[in-house]
């Protein structure tokens, strides 16, 4: 049996690497509830949901500069389960998690075919192996993540243009598809759709077709990209706001501000290039960015898009980590390449090439504990469970967010509430006003459990008669992010009921 499996694995390793990354996906569809980012549920999962149910105060009542594109795609996924008579918040996203876990596998499949055209097969299998199972990826895979949902469309438009510059160059063909330019100018431009910043790798990619010469490659990839940004950026917006292009205008208008937010006293790990070498796990990133730069020249029409972006997020760097996430792939594809490369031909590994297996070892080591914790993480639990305890009462109009140990007003996630209450946010700003109690309340909602007791007895003053219901505690990934972060929010959620007996 043993042998019949090492057999299967030789002959049919893709196989192999997609059936393992589509059963680790299927563990964290089922485990990885709730949402990571603010843009994630915010943007992508309550702004299409308020629209279904008809709410017009849905958090986006005037543009934004973020398309609308990925927006509306989940617009028709909630829209066809309510269709069927699913409207449980938690089974609508149990249902979002597996399509976007499905259509995640591609990235490992492009990423295969991309480098066994630039390399081999063996170093395509190692990166098959990485963008399958490299901690991070099976949970970001399986989210409503617009900067994630980018990377299948970037992959593919890549992929072809690869192929027609390797037939060009190396094959001396002179007979190409300028059809498939155009067809990867429209990849790129649903890629720019999703997620409009992904406009850098694809300035990066046209750049690099004019330096090697390919100006008619890189002029049909433009018609294919403008093709797909006219249909993309015109329904979505003349539905919404009665006029095409208002997102995107928004978006090119305030171009500084998307693009050009940096901050300069963001802590070293959202520098881009750093946060690569710690992302993808010392020694194997070393490795990985030693290869990166070793076959710049070799592999520029895949490094230059890549480096520009990775450039440009470590000039402007940012405090999500999720900018970088298109170009991931693309940079470990690239390093992995130039790794094999450098490897093959240098005589202390060749002498020494156990001492390589000790450290993919305790990389793959490393790996396995992260990818253990990110697959089970029940991202915001506690306002997730918060809101879903208030759905289970229909009565329920109006409640309050005690929250002053922060500055911010961070909204409750009222997808999961279902009713769409009403609500307060009380914070360090406006904790002394009195005229924001001036509504009865159903529920307060304290955040944290810093001065929880003097926070509850302050409250006992607009609503005296309160009743603790339930405390939710955050996953402990979290509870040690918070504590590294020195924050006073522990994350703990804890209800109290209104009683107006």
């Amino acid at each position: 049996m043993k042998d019949k499996l090492l057999n299967i694995s030789r002959k049919h390793p893709l196989s192999i690497i997609i059936f393992t990354a589509l059963v680790v996906r299927i563990i964290a569809m089922i485990f990885s509830k709730g949402y990571g980012f603010e843009s994630e549920h915010f943007f992508y999962v309550e702004t299409p949901n308020a629209w279904l149910d008809n709410i017009d105060n849905a958090g986006y009542d005037s543009p934004r500069g973020i398309s609308l594109f990925y927006v509306s795609i989940n617009y028709l996924i909630f829209g066809f389960f309510k269709l069927f008579g699913i409207h449980n918040p938690q089974w609508l996203m149990f249902f979002s998690r597996i399509i976007h876990g499905i259509i995640s596998l591609t990235i490992i499949t492009l990423g295969y075919r991309i480098t066994k055209i630039i390399s081999d097969k063996k170093c395509a299998v190692s990166v098959a192996w990485l963008l399958a199972l490299l901690w991070f990826t099976p949970y970001v895979n399986v989210h409503n993540i617009a900067q994630n949902l980018t990377v299948p469309f970037l992959l593919y438009g890549t992929l072809l243009i690869v192929k027609q510059e390797k037939l060009r160059n190396e094959l001396k063909h002179n007979n190409l598809h300028r059809s498939s330019f155009i067809i990867a100018g429209i990849f790129f431009g649903l890629a720019f759709s999703v997620w409009y910043q992904s406009i850098l790798f694809y300035v990066g990619i046209i750049i690099a077709l004019v330096m090697l010469r390919n100006w008619k490659g890189s002029l049909m990839s433009l018609v294919g990209f403008v093709i797909a940004i006219c249909v993309t950026q015109t329904i979505p917006d003349l539905i919404v706001w009665g006029r095409p292009f208002v997102e995107l205008r928004e978006f090119l208008g305030k171009g500084s501000e998307y693009l050009f937010n940096s901050n300069a006293h963001a802590p070293w790990i959202y520098y881009s290039f750093l946060t690569l070498l710690v992302a993808l796990i010392p020694p194997i990133s070393f490795m990985l960015m030693f290869g990166f730069f070793k076959v710049w020249r070799k592999q520029f029409l895949l490094f230059f898009p890549t480096f520009i972006f990775l450039l440009f997020y470590t000039i402007f760097p940012n405090y999500q980590e999720l900018y970088i996430l298109p170009v991931i792939p693309f940079f470990i594809i690239i390093g992995m390449a130039g790794w094999y490369e450098f490897r093959n031909k240098s005589s202390f590994w060749l002498k020494h090439n156990r001492l390589e297996r000790y450290l993919h070892a305790f990389g793959c080591f490393m790996n396995a504990v992260l990818i253990v914790t990110t697959i089970f993480m029940y991202s915001n639990k506690p306002e997730v469970k918060a809101m879903t305890y208030l759905s289970k009462n229909k009565t329920v109009n109006f409640f309050v967010i005690n929250d002053e140990t922060a500055n911010d007003a961070k909204r409750p996630p009222l997808f999961y509430e279902k009713h769409w209450s009403d609500y307060i946010i009380v914070n360090q700003k406006n904790s002394n006003d009195t005229k924001i109690f001036d509504r009865d309340a159903d529920y307060v909602i304290f955040r944290g459990t810093d001065n929880l007791g003097n926070r509850v007895e302050k409250m006992k003053v607009y609503y005296p008669n309160l009743k603790h219901e339930v405390t939710y505690k955050p996953y402990f990934a979290q509870i040690l992010y918070k504590w590294l972060n020195n924050s006073k929010n522990d994350g703990c959620v804890s209800i109290y009921k209104v009683n107006h007996e």
